[in-house]
């Protein structure tokens, strides 16, 4: 897929989790929502979240219960930096996030594409894959983030 094809605005579809190869869990839900966009001069910013969050009982997270912040980061991730491929993966530099041990880390993400979600005249949804990685029990997680192009 030719890395133009990468560049433009994508909102997430399904963020699924799988262990050794098996569905384990949908990890903010099934209704999860999310975007990502890839700029022309190679920057890029996601942002994931449960839409069902707790609203605050005070108008600033700053003056929010340390519960009440617990709870809203538990269903929200989102990071910014630049982004470039190598094969069929793209990375992306992290250079602000949420979580402050992704920042200067490099993420990776398998990209592949399908139109088994997709109607006819659509164009193919971009599927990101991360590296799987060991659980605390030896089995292997891999989340698997489908977008669809605005």
């Amino acid at each position: 897929m030719l890395l133009n094809n990468l560049i433009g605005t994508w909102f997430l579809q399904e963020w699924d989790c799988t262990l050794d190869g098996s569905f384990h869990n949908h990890p903010f839900g099934r209704d999860a929502q999310g975007i990502i966009s890839y700029s022309p001069g190679g920057r890029m910013s996601a942002i994931l979240m449960k839409p069902d969050r707790a609203h605050l009982a005070v108008p600033s997270l700053l003056k929010a219960t340390d519960l009440e912040k617990q709870s809203v980061v538990n269903g929200y991730v989102s990071y910014a930096g630049s982004w470039r491929t190598e094969g069929d993966e793209v990375i992306h530099s992290v250079e602000f996030s949420l979580l402050p041990n992704w920042i200067g880390t490099d993420l990776v993400r398998t990209m592949s594409w399908t139109t088994e979600f997709s109607a006819a005249d659509e164009p193919a949804q971009l599927i990101l894959s991360t590296t799987p990685q060991p659980t605390s029990s030896g089995k292997m997680i891999v989340n698997r983030l489908r977008w669809k192009l605005n």
